[in-house]
């Protein structure tokens, strides 16, 4: 398979799971959509729509429950993809929970857990 068909369909899978985060949790952000695009690289493709799914049947819209799905599917699996922790630097940042030194909007979002 040459590399242009390999991206389109990349980038097809990619579409379809934007739009199916859309129709099934809500809104998407900036930030899911970096996340989203990390995840791709990381999980299967069918896992990531059997979280969202999994997600929604539970009336749960938060990504933290959609993260924590696919780990420990990933834990339960004994399958050789990439951990969490496993992950360079670069691309772990998007996991991090210390965010404010990249969240350009920091100063704008009120954090109600936060001091």
């Amino acid at each position: 398979m040459d590399d242009k068909k390999k991206l389109s369909i990349t980038k097809k899978n990619f579409t379809n799971l934007v739009s199916f985060y859309e129709e099934n949790i809500g809104f998407l952000t900036s930030s899911i959509t970096d996340r989203l695009a990390i995840i791709v690289e990381i999980y299967p493709i069918e896992w990531i729509f059997e979280a969202i799914s999994y997600a929604k049947s539970h009336d749960i819209r938060a990504w933290t429950f959609i993260q924590n799905y696919l780990e420990n599917k990933l834990v339960k699996s004994n399958k050789n993809y990439q951990r969490k922790d496993e992950m360079n630097a670069e691309s772990t940042e998007f996991f991090s929970t210390s965010r404010s030194k990249q969240d350009p909007y920091q100063s704008v979002v009120k954090r109600t857990w936060r001091r």
